[in-house]
This record gives structure tokens, C-alpha cells and sequence, in this order.
């Protein structure tokens, strides 16, 4: 079954209180001597002020960022008992804040977002292990906390010097026969750092599953929450950050490296991994698989400092997160990124790419800005991507602001939402009652009461259009999330499973996890065709990501033109799946080992052309049998046509060509 997010609840509730308030303010408002008038106009009002304000919060996140969940308790112990999380820092230092950070696990019948957090629970500091000075930050009182869905719960912490941690649990979540506790990342923030990455954690209980569930995820940097972004002012020119060319040797070495200018005594290091729009299902694109991080005073590294080393095993991608590294006050000028196992861009194409590099001393990145440069491969002319890139601040989504202000404004979203929900809960009260009092004052006047009522009808019916629109597309993007999570878990947890699952067992969770990506993919195509902008641009790199997608591991070309022309969703719709179906049947009948593929827009028309050199068919034979016939309808239904060319031997030319202006013709 599925189940809306936290945030849809909310705007949905909201939006019909505001509905219904609308309806009846022409009374209220009218009717002074109404005793709910003021409290209604009170309400409206500060509606107006959260409104205003949560416009200046930073974006909630949409989807997981990670694919590591968490931790949470064992399930089988009494529900009494108080589960607690201690972490020791290793060293005694002021502390502004500590950040619990909610699991998102929207999976199956599980209920997504605010999975297992507490809804009692105290904070304390301490400075020596037994915890005898311990002071509380934060308890609970009588009431339960409101689940926080997504987003995070910032914890004051006042600047006090402490070195230990303990979250305990007073209260446990619960859902049918579930009793836990569970967090995505606890935080310790000093000035614009996360202190706690690395900390050594003790849990009363816990359970374990390989990746997903590791009390160790408390401290690895990696949340559900993706990277601190900002929106890009709009006059900014949109960067990607550092990416090499393509090597054929997966060894291949590649390295990336930043002058800090001066020699600086580092704190930590920063890696934050990239994710272009063009690759938009490849979150951690280019970060290599192998890889190790040096500082040096000398740029050419002749006695290097090695603040980490990940090259004796494969490193989990760390998808849409920092990965923070502890540099231990070293001192240091330059920096080196040095990727001995390349990611996999596709068969026989490795590389290495990374969005930014930060360096901290004394609270700031002394990166930002400086001059960066690589190892000297030929890399791609493209006006994105560029060594310098690596310190300009900007990452996938947007630009770079610090944690601190990040987490804080993603809590004070968090608790204005539950206002709102609060509100709305109040309004309907409020509402209700003046609706009646209402009533009882337009008993002696029934032609006004005519009047007004059409009124309220028309203007109701207005604002439920209006209304209604924005709720589709609100839902059709929670489906998005909630669909394209759901599946892409099911996948994951299957793709675990497989390796400890029977024999017999295999093939049945092979074939789920196909069908969960095939899925996802097609659910993407749709949301794509409604969301995404309307130009042949956007479309050519649709249909390259496709075919990147379906020809895996064979060789490939494509070749469009560089151009911007608005296209409609009828032709957008009709030429993304045609082309996919074109694809699907070279991959399943043409045994080819080389497609070419060539976009043209040429006479007002849109065109792709696919030629694979496989063993083609007899055509009057094949018709039927391989979908050729639904490409012709596709074209045809936008005034256009598709040829399809095929002998024995001599492979297939398929070419499916529209006019720009196409209207759909049933």
C-alpha cells in the first residue's frame, strides 16, 4: 500500500482548511461583531508569516541520498526498556549543537520518512566516560515529540566543552508489532564541522544487515538528506566541477590537486562527489572506486602526508553525500586526489570526476577559489567541467552553504511545517464555528443570503480548480519519490538478499530486481515527459541517457545537433518511447554488435535514425512479430512516418521522423 509523505499530508490538510477559510471569510470578515472573526483574521495572518519565511529555509530533500539507512535497535526486547546510543568524540571540545538526523525508508509497507525515531528521548553531555557529569540539553515532557518525517531535529548544545554523547531512547516508535528505535546520523556540530564523523559508538542493542543497518552509519557523514545546497542565483553560470577524459584500463591512475596558496593547518578535507543533469540517475558520477587522499608542502608530493587511503578495497559510492576526511591538524599547501580504480562510465570507458574539494582551518575552506589542476589527461572541451571547478563552491542542485546554516534551517522548516498543521487543525475549528454563527445572523436576510451564497460557490469552485491543479502536480511528483524510492530499495534489498539466498531462490530474485529497475525506468520516462522543460535539447539528452541505458555493453555512437527548439509532450512522448522500442528490439532480435545513432532537425521536423549492423530479417516476415508496426502508429499519430529498412544479413535502418508542430491525431 502506498503511503504519502509527511509533507503531502500537510500540504493536503492545509490546502483544505485555507479552502474552506476562503469560503467563509466574505461572512466573517463582513460580520465584526462575529466573536471568530479576529481569531480567523489572526490566523490568516500568521499563515502569511510562515509562508514568508519558509521561502528563505532551504529545500526539504525529495528523495534518499544514500543507500545506507542507518541503525536501529533489535526488536525482541521489551518494549520498556530504554535503548541508548553513546558516542565518544576521541576528543574534549565546545559543541554548538547536536543533529538527529531521521531515517527515510519508504519500502514496502513501511512507512517511509521518520522510520523509527522516538517519540520520547533526552540528550546529554558529558566530559568523562561514566557520564557523572552529565548535563541533559533536551528531554522530552509529558507530550509525545511530533515524528519529523524527513528532516532533521537541531539540539542546542550552548558551546559546552564535552567529549561523550548519549541519546536515549524513553519511548519506543511503533507500528504493529514493530517496537524500535532507529537514526540515519547523529551529529556533533563545532562551528561549521561535524565532529562526530568517525566517533567511536557504544548502542544497547542493535541489528544488523551488511550496508543498510550499522551503528557505525551513525557516524559515516553519509545521511538521507544528500549535500548543504542553496538554489544558484539565477545570473550564476552553472558548473559541474572536475572530470577527466575517458581511459580504455579501469588501473588506470588519475589525479586531481588544489594549491591552497599558503601552507595551512587543515582540520578536515571535504570531497563532495558530482551529479550533471545530463547523467540524472547517476548520483556519485565519477567518483572513483579506488582512491586515496594526500597533502604535501611541495607540489610535486615528493614526501606526501596520507590523510586517507582506499586503495586496498572498492569504496561504497558515496552517492549525493560529503565524504569527510579527518586531516589531524596537518600541515599542508597542496592537496591530491589521487583515483587508482576509475568508475565505470560504460563498457571498456572508465573516468574520474568530483564537484568540489574543501579544506578547513580554523573554521574556514581555504580551497574556495584557489587554482586546481589534474594529472594531465586530455580532458572533454566542455564549458561545464574544468580542474578550477573543483573550488568554486558550486555542487549537483546548487551552491555550497555551511552545515551549520543548512541543518538549522532544515529543522525550523521542520517544526513551521508542524505548525501549519497545527493551524490548519484550528482553522477548521474556527471555521466551523463561524460558519454557524454565520448562519444564525443570515436567517432574516435570505435574499442576501442568495446572493452571497452564489458568491462563496463561485469563488469556492475557483480556488478548488486552482487547487486541484497544483495537488496533481504536487502528486505526481510524490509518486515520483515515493514510487522511485519504493523500487529502487526493492531492488537493492533483492540485489542483497541474492547473496545469501539458496540457489533455487536466485533466479526468482534476479527476475524481482529487473522488473523493479524496468519499472523505475518507465516511471521515470512519464515524469520526465510531464515535468521536464519542452526543448529538442532536453530530448536529445533523454533519448543519449536511453540509449547509454538499453545498449550496455555494446558499441555505440550518437551524434545530435546543438540546438534548443520547443518541442511538444505529444512529440516528446511519442519519440522517447519509439525510440526506446527501436533499442529494445535491436538489443533482443539483431544480435548487432554496432549501432549508429543520428538526431536531425532539419525542414521543421524532428528525426532520429538507428543503424545496427545485426543480422537483420525478411520484413514482410517480421512486421508483426517485433513491434515495427507500433512505430508507424507512434509517427503517424503526429503526422509523421517511419521507415524501417531490413535484409537478411545486412542489418537494420530504422527512421522515425515528426514535424515539430505535430498535434496528436486520436
Amino acid at each position: 500500500m502506498l503511503r504519502s509523505s509527511p509533507s503531502t499530508a500537510l500540504a493536503v490538510s492545509f490546502l483544505g482548511s485555507a479552502l474552506f477559510l476562503s469560503g467563509c471569510h466574505a461572512v466573517v470578515a463582513a460580520d465584526s461583531w462575529n466573536p471568530f472573526a479576529r481569531a480567523l483574521r489572526a490566523q490568516g495572518q500568521r499563515q502569511r508569516t510562515l509562508e514568508a519565511e519558509l521561502g528563505g529555509l532551504p529545500p526539504e530533500p525529495k528523495e534518499p541520498a544514500s543507500f545506507r539507512l542507518g541503525w536501529h535497535s533489535d526488536t525482541k526486547q521489551a518494549a520498556h526498556l530504554a535503548r541508548a546510543v553513546t558516542m565518544d568524540l576521541h576528543v574534549t571540545q565546545p559543541l554548538d549543537a547536536v543533529v538527529l538526523v531521521p531515517v527515510d525508508l519508504p519500502c514496502g509497507g513501511l512507512p517511509g520518512a521518520g522510520y523509527g525515531f522516538p517519540p520520547r528521548f533526552r540528550v546529554e553531555l558529558a566530559s568523562v566516560e561514566d557520564f557523572s557529569d552529565a548535563r541533559t540539553i533536551y528531554e522530552t515532557g509529558s507530550a509525545d515529540f511530533p515524528n519529523p518525517g524527513r528532516l532533521p531535529v537541531w539540539v542546542p548544545a550552548g558551546g559546552r566543552a564535552v567529549r561523550f554523547i548519549r541519546v536515549t531512547a524513553l519511548k519506543l516508535w511503533a507500528r504493529g508489532d514493530a517496537e524500535l528505535v532507529a537514526f540515519a546520523e547523529i551529529m556533533a556540530l563545532c562551528g561549521p564541522r561535524n565532529v562526530a564523523v568517525g566517533a567511536r559508538v557504544r548502542v544497547t542493542s542493535s541489528e544488523r544487515h551488511t550496508n543498510l543497518w550499522s551503528q557505525d552509519n551513525l557516524v559515516d557523514g553519509q545521511t538521507p538528506l544528500g549535500l548543504p545546497l542553496a538554489p544558484l542565483d539565477a545570473q550564476r553560470a552553472v558548473t559541474h566541477g572536475y572530470r577527466s577524459w575517458t581511459v580504455r584500463e579501469k588501473d588506470t591512475p588519475l589525479w586531481a590537486q588544489v594549491d591552497l596558496g599558503r601552507p595551512c593547518v587543515l582540520e578536515e578535507v571535504r570531497l563532495v562527489p558530482a551529479m550533471p543533469p545530463d547523467f540524472p540517475v547517476s548520483r556519485g558520477f565519477g567518483f572513483p572506486v579506488r582512491w586515496r587522499l594526500e597533502s604535501a608542502l611541495e607540489p610535486d608530493f615528493r614526501t606526501p602526508v596520507m590523510l586517507a587511503n582506499y586503495t586496498a578495497a572498492d569504496y561504497v559510492n558515496p552517492q549525493h553525500n560529503i565524504v569527510t576526511v579527518s586531516a589531524r591538524r596537518t600541515t599542508a599547501r597542496y592537496l591530491r586526489m589521487t583515483a587508482t580504480a576509475q568508475w565505470n562510465l560504460r563498457p571498456d570507458e572508465f573516468m574520474f570526476a568530483l564537484a568540489e574539494i574543501e579544506a578547513y582551518s580554523d573554521g574556514q575552506n581555504v580551497a574556495r577559489d584557489k587554482t586546481a589542476r589534474d594529472s594531465g589527461t586530455v580532458r572533454p572541451a566542455l564549458a561545464f567541467w574544468d580542474p578550477n571547478y573543483l573550488t568554486d563552491g558550486q555542487a549537483p542542485g546548487g551552491h555550497l552553504i555551511p552545515l551549520p546554516d543548512w541543518l538549522r534551517g532544515l529543522s525550523r522548516r521542520r517544526e513551521l511545517q508542524q505548525e501549519f498543521a497545527a493551524l490548519a487543525t484550528e482553522h477548521q475549528r474556527l471555521s466551523e464555528a463561524a460558519s454557524r454563527s454565520a448562519q444564525h445572523a443570515l436567517l432574516g436576510a435570505a435574499a442576501a443570503l442568495a446572493g452571497l451564497g452564489a458568491l462563496i460557490t463561485w469563488r469556492s469552485r475557483r480556488m478548488r480548480q486552482t487547487t486541484e491543479a497544483a495537488l496533481r502536480r504536487r502528486i505526481a511528483a510524490d509518486l515520483h519519490d515515493e514510487i522511485g524510492c519504493n523500487l529502487g530499495h526493492i531492488a537493492l534489498l533483492t540485489e542483497l538478499a541474492q547473496q545469501s539466498a539458496p540457489g533455487g531462490l536466485r533466479p526468482d530474485l534476479r527476475q524481482i530486481e529487473h522488473l523493479a529497475r524496468e519499472t523505475s525506468d518507465s516511471m521515470r520516462d512519464i515524469v520526465w515527459l510531464m515535468n521536464r522543460g519542452g526543448t529538442s535539447s532536453d530530448l536529445c539528452a533523454r533519448l543519449r541517457e536511453a540509449a547509454r541505458q538499453n545498449l550496455s555493453g555494446l558499441e555505440w555512437s550518437f551524434a545530435a545537433p546543438d540546438t534548443a527548439r520547443p518541442t511538444s509532450l505529444a512529440l516528446r512522448r511519442e519519440v522517447v518511447f519509439a525510440f526506446k522500442e527501436t533499442l529494445h528490439n535491436i538489443r533482443k532480435h539483431a544480435a548487432a554488435r554496432h549501432i549508429a545513432i543520428e538526431i536531425r532537425e532539419a525542414d521543421d521536423c524532428f528525426s532520429f535514425t538507428v543503424q545496427d549492423d545485426g543480422k537483420g530479417f525478411a520484413f514482410a516476415q517480421a512486421i508483426t512479430g517485433q513491434g515495427l508496426e507500433n512505430l508507424r502508429r507512434r509517427a503517424e499519430t503526429l503526422g509523421g512516418q517511419a521507415t524501417i529498412a531490413s535484409e537478411p544479413g545486412s542489418g537494420t535502418r530504422v527512421v522515425f521522423q515528426v514535424p515539430f508542430q505535430g498535434v496528436l491525431t486520436t
